[in-house]
């Protein structure tokens, strides 16, 4: 079916900065087209200091929605009319919904994406002891995830203060969630107890491909499963030295598109095609692989 735009199209869209290295438009695309809904997904790049006016104007302009990504995913908490559940408990939003009424829905997926991608090489985390580095809005979302399966996080924070903060807004949801937070500079106390390490922060995403939040002088544990958020590039300095110490890996693209297609699932109240969604996700991080 050919894609129309015209007076009757829905707009739907990412708000992040930057927004050029996100796959989510291709994805959004790729699935409303085979949906056969006259709808388009539209990358909103939108800085720090504009983040208030750009939601009046997805507002004004009727948006059936939108995305939410770095670094606006807890500054827009205080900008939309509602919050669910989930993102109350997170103190973040990647989801934002148009109500029948006009008013907007702040909600997340990152937690249930992260789940389903993570059940892929670690189907049960019950009491599991699992590092997370990172205090941000995704650190946010794997925390309140493993909470829910009875895991225990530990935390490592180049701002531990946001990390204590993190946890301790967390047990007012759930008095039952475990956790201990440290700092970065004590990633060397990861060791037997642990069995999966968590990557939650933009470190290594492009364009600054060759960094890494793991220090150089420290060897990863082999041990270890090995999950990094970021999907561009799928292979991150930090996956690339698991693989060569021996640990499962996986990026961060099965989170990628399972959040979306809950988005898409949220937006239209249709089923949304998980596989056209990961074969555009696939053909737009290897482009070259796939002409």
């Amino acid at each position: 079916m050919k894609s129309r735009f015209d007076g009757e199209t829905r707009l739907v869209g990412i708000i992040g900065w930057p927004v050029e290295h996100s796959a989510s438009p291709a994805m959004h695309n790729a699935a409303l087209q085979s949906m056969g809904l006259n709808w388009r997904y539209l990358p909103l790049a939108v800085e720090p200091g504009e983040l208030r006016a750009a939601v009046e104007r997805i507002r004004a302009m009727r948006f059936a929605g939108a995305n939410v990504t770095l670094p606006h995913k807890e500054a827009i908490v205080h900008l939309l009319d509602e919050l669910s559940p989930v993102a109350k408990a997170m103190g973040a939003v990647n989801l934002i919904v148009r109500k029948k009424n006009g008013t907007l829905l702040g909600d997340n997926t990152d937690a249930q994406g992260f789940l389903v991608s993570l059940s892929t090489l670690v189907p049960d985390l019950r009491s599991r002891r699992v590092a997370v580095l990172g205090s941000g809005g995704a650190a946010r979302a794997v925390v309140c995830a493993l909470a829910q399966t009875g895991a225990i996080p530990v935390l490592f924070a180049r701002r531990p203060h946001r990390a204590l903060k993190m946890m301790h807004e967390l047990r007012t949801h759930n008095p039952e969630a475990q956790g201990t937070v440290h700092s970065f500079r004590n990633l060397d106390r990861i060791g037997e107890q642990e069995s999966v390490l968590v990557h939650a922060t933009p470190v290594g995403m492009w364009p600054d491909v060759k960094r890494s939040p793991w220090p150089d002088d420290l060897p990863i544990p082999n041990h270890l499963v090995v999950c990094d958020l970021v999907y561009n590039p799928t292979v991150t300095r930090l996956l690339a030295r698991a693989t060569g110490a021996g640990c499962q890996v996986l990026d961060g693209r099965g989170m990628l598109v399972e959040q979306a297609a809950l988005s898409l699932e949220a937006w239209t109240g249709c089923p949304a095609p998980r596989g056209v969604m990961a074969q555009a996700c696939e053909e737009f991080l290897n482009p070259t692989k796939h002409r």
